[in-house]
C-alpha cells in the first residue's frame, strides 16, 4: 500500500507504508477503502485466500479459497465484495462476514457490484448461452437476461445508472439498465478477447473507454439516448509489431483516459501508459514500462495515475508507477521481486494498492 502524503498531485511525497510478500503465490484482485480502513487482496494458488489488512498492515480477516483462479469485486466504500469460485458468488460484507451465497449452473466469468453495497451483478454461461443477473447482498435474485455466451467483462458507473457487459463471442459492448436489466444499446464494437480491465466508466457513465486487440483505443459518450464515438486513438508505438489494449480508466469526473498496453517487440514485449483529455484521441503523454501494462487506475479528477505492470525482466524499473496527470515522469516508482497484476487508487490519490 502506498500513501500519497497530501491528496492528489500537489503532494510532494509518497511512500510505501506496508507490503506483502507470498513466495509461492500471486496476488490477484485488490480494492482499498479509507472508510473501513481496509486493503484487501485475493491471494491465488498456494494458501489462496481474500485477506484484509488494516492501514498498518496487519490482518484484519480472511476467507480461504478453494478453487483454481477465484476472483473478487468490490465497491469504492468497501461495503460490500463479490467472492467469486467458479459456479458460486459470495457476498461479504466489510467485515468479513458472509451476508449471501449465490450457486450458478455454469461457469461465472465476470461480476461487479454497485457502489451502494446493496446489489451484486453477475455474468455467467455454459456451452450455448450466457446470462447477466442482478442479485442482492442476501443472494435474492431480481432479475436475470439472456445474452450471447463470450462474456468477458463487466463494469456499473458509480452513480448506478447504467451497466455495461463485453462479450467476445459477439465482439460487443452491451449498455444496461441495471434497474430493470434492460438493454439499451448492443450495436458497439468491442474486439477484445481476453481483457485485463472491463471498460472504464466516469462517475454517471457519460464517458467509457477501452483499447482493443488492434492496438485501439475508443472513447464514448452517451447523448442521452445512446453512445456514440468521440475519438480512435492509435496505441500501437515505434517498434512494436503489434499491440493489445490492456489497462482502462476513465476518471469520475470524465476529464482523463487512461489506456495500458502490451507490445509485442523483437525482443520480447513492452508496454505503454497513454493519459489522454476527453475531447482528443491525441495523448497528453505517454511513458514506456517496458512491460505490459496490466491494469490501470485514476483518481476522480484525474490528477494521479497507477499503473500495474510486469516491468522488465531484469527489474531494472518498476512494477507499480505513480504519474500525475501533467507529467510522464514517474511520481513514484516501486520495484517488486515479480510483476504487478492489479491496482487500485482511491478517488483522493492518498492510498494506493
Amino acid at each position: 500500500v502506498v500513501h500519497n502524503s497530501n491528496s492528489r498531485a500537489f503532494s510532494s511525497t509518497a511512500a510505501v507504508v506496508w507490503s506483502k510478500y507470498e513466495e509461492y503465490g500471486i496476488g490477484g484482485d485488490v480494492s482499498i477503502s479509507p472508510e473501513h480502513g481496509n486493503g484487501v487482496v485475493n491471494w491465488e494458488t498456494n494458501d489462496a485466500r481474500m485477506e484484509a489488512y488494516s492501514m498498518t498492515g496487519t490482518s484484519v480477516w480472511n476467507i480461504p479459497t478453494t478453487t483454481e483462479w477465484p476472483f473478487t469485486a468490490a465497491n469504492k466504500a468497501g461495503s460490500l465484495y463479490a467472492l467469486v469460485e467458479s459456479t458460486t458468488s459470495y457476498t461479504i460484507g466489510a467485515e468479513g462476514n458472509t451476508l449471501g451465497t449465490v450457486n450458478i449452473s455454469g461457469s461465472i466469468k465476470a461480476a461487479v457490484v454497485n457502489s451502494e453495497g446493496t446489489a451484486v451483478f453477475i455474468g455467467h454461461e455454459n456451452e450455448t448461452i450466457g446470462s447477466v443477473a442482478r442479485y442482492t447482498k442476501d443472494g435474492s435474485l431480481e432479475w436475470s437476461i439472456e445474452v450471447p455466451s463470450g462474456i468477458v467483462g463487466l463494469n456499473i458507473c458509480d452513480d448506478g445508472s447504467k451497466l455495461i457487459m463485453t462479450c467476445a463471442g459477439m465482439n460487443t459492448l452491451y449498455v444496461l439498465d441495471p434497474e430493470s436489466g434492460d438493454i439499451l444499446q448492443d450495436d458497439i464494437y468491442y474486439y477484445q478477447n481476453s481483457p485485463k480491465q472491463a471498460p472504464g466508466m466516469s462517475y454517471d457513465g457519460e464517458y467509457i473507454a477501452w483499447g482493443d486487440f488492434n492496438g485501439k483505443g475508443y472513447l464514448y459518450r452517451w447523448n442521452g439516448e445512446q453512445y456514440e464515438e468521440v475519438w480512435t486513438a492509435n496505441l500501437t508505438m515505434s517498434g512494436q509489431s503489434s499491440c493489445w489494449g490492456y489497462g482502462c480508466a476513465v476518471s469520475s469526473d470524465g476529464s482523463t483516459i487512461v489506456l495500458g498496453t502490451l507490445g509485442f517487440v523483437a525482443d520480447g514485449y513492452d508496454g505503454y501508459v497513454f493519459v489522454f483529455n476527453n475531447y482528443s484521441g491525441t495523448p497528453l503523454w505517454s511513458a514506456q514500462t517496458k512491460g505490459p501494462v496490466n491494469t490501470v487506475d485514476v483518481t476522480a479528477d484525474g490528477s494521479l495515475i497507477a499503473a500495474a505492470s510486469d516491468g522488465p525482466m531484469n527489474h531494472s524499473t518498476g512494477d507499480l508507477l505513480i504519474y500525475r496527470r501533467q507529467s510522464s515522469m514517474v511520481f513514484l516508482d516501486v520495484n517488486t521481486a515479480g510483476s504487478m497484476i492489479k491496482v487500485d487508487i482511491t478517488d483522493d490519490g492518498a492510498l494506493c494498492i
